[in-house]
């Protein structure tokens, strides 16, 4: 078994691939430990970073950036829309009450104007209660 230094800020992991179930990857104790123990574990994939976290703060930081697009104006009102769908019916958001309280909220963004429609107010609002969620442990 491995011994991980304490202060160690890098970890070079090895992928044993398999022809019909992919790639598999074991985490070192001390990222486990550092993760909480979780079950499991995401992926954020940027332009030019791969980010592992735990899946709560995956979604949220998704969140964060698919509103701040639609504030910039680089992505539609509808597709903010679907992806903040696709994010809220996640089983992790589900379990979390703030979260849930959050993204039950952000999922009327792209409801008609007059019906519930976000202003961007209520959507800033909604942003700076995502950070704090995301800032507490």
């Amino acid at each position: 078994m491995p011994r991980w230094k304490k202060a160690e800020t890098v970890y070079t992991l090895k992928v044993a691939h398999h022809p019909r179930r992919g790639s598999q990857v074991y985490l070192p104790k001390p990222l486990v430990e550092r993760l909480g123990r979780p079950n499991r574990v995401s992926l954020l994939v940027r332009a030019d970073e791969i980010l592992l976290m735990p899946p709560k703060k995956a979604y949220a930081i998704k969140a964060l950036e698919t509103l701040d697009a639609f504030i910039q104006g680089s992505i539609t009102r509808a597709e903010a829309g679907r992806i903040l769908v696709d994010i809220s019916t996640e089983p992790t958001i589900e379990e979390d009450d703030v979260l849930d309280d959050i993204f039950t909220h952000l999922i009327l963004i792209d409801e008609p104007e007059g019906k519930g429609q976000l202003t961007h107010h209520e959507i800033r609002g909604l942003m700076s209660r995502l950070k704090r969620a995301l800032s507490s442990p």
